[in-house]
C-alpha cells in the first residue's frame, strides 16, 4: 500500500546534478503502477521504499522556475535532476499547469505525428475543450517571451482559424507589442468591409458560452434584458415590451441576433415599433402601441409600463426608435455579446 513517510534529502552525486525543491509532480499510471508494485519495473522495488515521480516544476537556488526530469523522485519536497534536463518555465505559466502539460502532450505526440501528419514548423494549439482553448489563447496573449508572439502570429496568418476562436486570437494579439503582430492587426482591420456596420463584431459571433450568456440575459442589470423580453420555460416571465425570445434561436440566424443588440434600429420586428407622443402639457411618452380606440391610446413603456392616453390630448405623435437602447456595445465586451449570442441561438 502506498503510503507517505519521512526520507533523507537527495544529494546531488557529481557536478552535471543539481538539488531543488519541489513545486508541483504529476502523478501518472507509471507512478501508480510503480508505488503499488504492480509495474512490471517495480519488481526490484516491492521489498523497498522508493518515492516516485519522474519529472516536475521545481525552483532553483536562485529562484528559477523550471520543469526538470528527476534524477531521484520527484513527488517530495526537494529532488535531484540533471542540469541538462531542466528548462525555464515562462511567466503567466502555474505550477500545476506546468507540471501536467508534458503528460498531455507525450499522450498526443504519437497521434500528431502520426495520424495528422504535423510537418516540422507547425503548431498547436491546444488539444481540449473549446474552453480550454480560449483559455490557452489567453494565455499566450499575457506571456512575456518571444515564443508567444511566434506562435500568435502564425496563428494570425492561418487561413483557418476556428470561427469559435476568432475572437480570443484578436484579443490575444492586441495585448502584444510586437511589431509584425501591430502590422498584421492592422492588415486586418483595413480588411474589415466599409459597408458592413457589422464587421468588427462579427468575431462574436461563434464560440460563446450559453449558460454565462443566459446569466448576462436574466441577471445583468446594466444589460436589463429580462426588462423587455420575454423567454418561456426559463424561469422568468419578463416583460412584454421587447419581442418574446423563446424560439429566437430556431427563427433567426446568429447575424440577425447580434445585429439586434448592437444596432437595435436597424430592424425593428413587426408589432414592435415604438411610437413617440407629445401631450398638451409638453410631456412625452414613448412605447409600444398595445391597442387603440376612438378615444384611448394604450402604449407599453419600458419606463412606465402600460399607459392609457386621452387622445384628445395628443398634440403629435410619431415613429420612435427601437425601445431597446443603443449603446449596448459600451455595455457589454465583445465576449460578453458572444455569450449572449449563443444563449440566445440555443433558444429553439
Amino acid at each position: 500500500m502506498p503510503q507517505y513517510t519521512e526520507f533523507p534529502e537527495p544529494v546531488a552525486k557529481n557536478d552535471d546534478e543539481i538539488l531543488i525543491s519541489v513545486k508541483a509532480a504529476a502523478i501518472k499510471h507509471f507512478d501508480k503502477g510503480s508505488a503499488s508494485g504492480k509495474h512490471y519495473s517495480a519488481a526490484d522495488n516491492r521489498q523497498n521504499a522508493i518515492v516516485i515521480g519522474g519529472d516536475g516544476v521545481g525552483v532553483l537556488a536562485d529562484g528559477t522556475r523550471i520543469f526538470a526530469l528527476g534524477v531521484s523522485g520527484m513527488i517530495a519536497e526537494k529532488a535531484v535532476i540533471d542540469k541538462s534536463r531542466m528548462v525555464k518555465l515562462p511567466e503567466g505559466l502555474d505550477d500545476a499547469t506546468a507540471a501536467a502539460l508534458p503528460n498531455a502532450v507525450a499522450g498526443s505526440a504519437m497521434a500528431l505525428r502520426f495520424r495528422a501528419g504535423m510537418q516540422p514548423g507547425e503548431t498547436v494549439l491546444i488539444n481540449g475543450t473549446m474552453g480550454e482553448k480560449h483559455t490557452a489563447l489567453g494565455t499566450l496573449g499575457s506571456m512575456t517571451n518571444k515564443e508567444a508572439d511566434t506562435t500568435l502570429l502564425a496563428w494570425l496568418n492561418k487561413t483557418d482559424v476556428p470561427k469559435e476562436l476568432r475572437l480570443d486570437l484578436l484579443d490575444a494579439a492586441e495585448k502584444r507589442n510586437d511589431p509584425a503582430i501591430r502590422a498584421k492587426l492592422q492588415s486586418i482591420n483595413v480588411a474589415m468591409s466599409k459597408e458592413d456596420p457589422l464587421a468588427p463584431f462579427r468575431a462574436a459571433l461563434y464560440g460563446g458560452n450559453a449558460a454565462d450568456g443566459k446569466k448576462i440575459f436574466f441577471e445583468r442589470a446594466e444589460a436589463a434584458c429580462v426588462r423587455c423580453h420575454k423567454i418561456v420555460g426559463q424561469g422568468s416571465e419578463g416583460g412584454e415590451v421587447g419581442p418574446e425570445l423563446t424560439h429566437v434561436g430556431a427563427n433567426k440566424p446568429r447575424e440577425y441576433i447580434l445585429e439586434s443588440i448592437v444596432f437595435p434600429n436597424k430592424q425593428i420586428a413587426q408589432g414592435f415599433e415604438s411610437l413617440l407622443v407629445t401631450m398638451k402639457d409638453g410631456t412625452s411618452y414613448a412605447g409600444v402601441v398595445k391597442s387603440e380606440t376612438e378615444t384611448n391610446l394604450v402604449l407599453n413603456s419600458p419606463e412606465d409600463g402600460l399607459l392609457t392616453i386621452k387622445k384628445e390630448n395628443i398634440t403629435a405623435r410619431e415613429r420612435g426608435l427601437s425601445s431597446m437602447p443603443e449603446g449596448m456595445t459600451t455595455l457589454l465586451s465583445k465576449h460578453d455579446l458572444r455569450d449572449l449570442v449563443e444563449f440566445l441561438s440555443s433558444c429553439k
